[in-house]
């Protein structure tokens, strides 16, 4: 249900390689919600955020855009 949701307020792309990282995002999503609302209930004071890394920032002249989950502390939680 949530994945069907998440495909129709995407954005349409035109390119085969944006259609497999269209993809890619459209699995990861859940489980970094399931990663987060775990974290929540089990008060770990991390968050997780999915990221999207060039060729470029891994240091390559060439290649795809791949999809990534970062996990981050939660400082704000720390502070209560």
């Amino acid at each position: 249900m949530f994945q069907t949701a998440v495909v129709k307020f995407l954005p349409i792309f035109l390119f085969s390689e944006d259609m497999l990282l269209q993809e890619d995002l459209i699995q990861i999503m859940p489980m970094v919600n399931e990663a987060n609302a775990m974290s929540e209930e089990l008060d770990q004071k991390m968050s997780y955020e999915i990221a999207l890394i060039s060729p470029q920032a891994r240091g390559l002249k060439e290649g795809k855009t791949e999809v990534s989950s970062l996990g981050l502390l939660n400082r704000m939680r720390e502070a209560y």
